[in-house]
């Protein structure tokens, strides 16, 4: 299969050379319409072909791009019309199975000893029942909560992997405000905790009575990829 330039402007058509015993070449023309990408092969030989199987290969160089997520409303469906050399019409419309819509994991976090400026923050994230095991875990932190990278060095950040100490080459804290644990062999609950000056906060916030909720966003990697952004909304505790 191959994707063929049709000219300035245009789309590319998408071209299907058949090997022996039938060395056909299959022109077809790529239109958008409002139901979607349509792909038509017209002008066909009347040969025997008894079935055609094509698969387009995913991943960064895949030809589509998703443009919602799948796993978040009814899988798509592909409808398909033929035109047979005598007269004969048939259509039909099928429904996608889309691959590795598994329940997203969980996330919880909490912050406290806000008033002493150096505040504790703790993290869990656990895989859902029936998914794949965690790889990797980011957590973009609000600017409220301004990172240190030195003092997470020296013990300011500690993470626990399904019980189990995580080495401190997994784990990063960058001056942005990302947190990036990574785990060696995956895992079903991850723990991570931010304290000993590894967060500071202005003395502003540390000095509200009833500071509002401070707004985290954890992106966990397993097995099927990245899983949508989970946002969690935390109050921070003065104590």
């Amino acid at each position: 299969m191959f994707l063929v330039s049709r000219g300035p402007g245009a789309l590319p058509g998408l071209t299907i050379q058949l090997a022996d015993p039938i060395p056909l070449r299959l022109d077809g023309i790529v239109a958008l319409t409002p139901r979607g990408l349509r792909t038509t092969f017209s002008g066909l030989p009347d040969v025997p072909l008894a079935s055609f199987r094509l698969d387009l290969a995913g991943g960064a160089d895949g030809a589509f791009v998703l443009g919602r997520d799948l796993c978040a409303d009814r899988p798509p469906q592909v409808a398909a019309a033929f035109d047979a050399h005598s007269g004969a019409r048939s259509s039909e419309r099928r429904p996608m199975t889309v691959v590795g819509c598994t329940p997203p994991p969980s996330a919880a976090a909490k912050i406290s000893r806000l008033r002493t400026r150096t505040p504790t923050l703790r993290l869990r994230v656990e895989a859902a029942s029936g998914a794949p095991a965690l790889r990797q875990v980011r957590v973009l932190l609000p600017n409220a909560l301004k990172p240190k990278p030195k003092r997470a060095r020296r013990g300011g950040l500690r993470a626990r992997s399904d019980g189990s100490k995580l080495p401190l080459r997994s784990l990063g804290l960058t001056r942005d405000g990302e947190l990036l644990i990574t785990v060696p062999e995956a895992t079903r609950t991850l723990r991570a905790t931010l304290s000993r000056g590894a967060l500071r906060v202005s003395r502003k916030l540390a000095r509200k009575r009833k500071p509002q909720r401070l707004e985290l966003r954890v992106i966990a990697l397993d097995a099927d990829g990245a899983r949508p952004p989970v946002t969690l909304k935390v109050r921070p505790r003065r104590r």
